[in-house]
């Protein structure tokens, strides 16, 4: 089993807070390397094995205060659909978990 849990937090109200080394460095710690570890680990998968991925809330409904890691957990999640239908014909199962902020 491969548990990927990558996250980066950059609290931003609007874009132009964000600097563009700030957004490149969320997607190179969450999407990036969620595509590094499956793909060094794919070969190593048999039958009936499994990978969850770490996604957010913050990815399937945008948080107004997170605009780097609502993209990149949007992404996670985007990815983890096509692993899941990708990877089922190889009785590899593949889901996202999605927790949410605590308040």
């Amino acid at each position: 089993m491969l548990v990927d849990n990558p996250a980066v937090q950059q609290h931003t109200i609007s874009v132009d807070e964000l600097s563009f080394n700030e957004w490149e460095q969320a997607f190179k710690a969450d999407i990036h390397a969620c595509f590094d570890l499956i793909s060094e680990a794919l070969p190593h998968f048999r039958e009936r094995s499994s990978s969850v991925t770490t996604g957010s809330t913050t990815g399937i409904q945008a948080g107004w205060h997170l605009l780097g890691q609502s993209a990149t957990k949007g992404a996670i999640h985007i990815f983890t659909e096509r692993l899941v239908q990708q990877l089922a014909a190889l009785k590899i199962s593949v889901t996202c978990a999605a927790p949410g902020t605590l308040r």
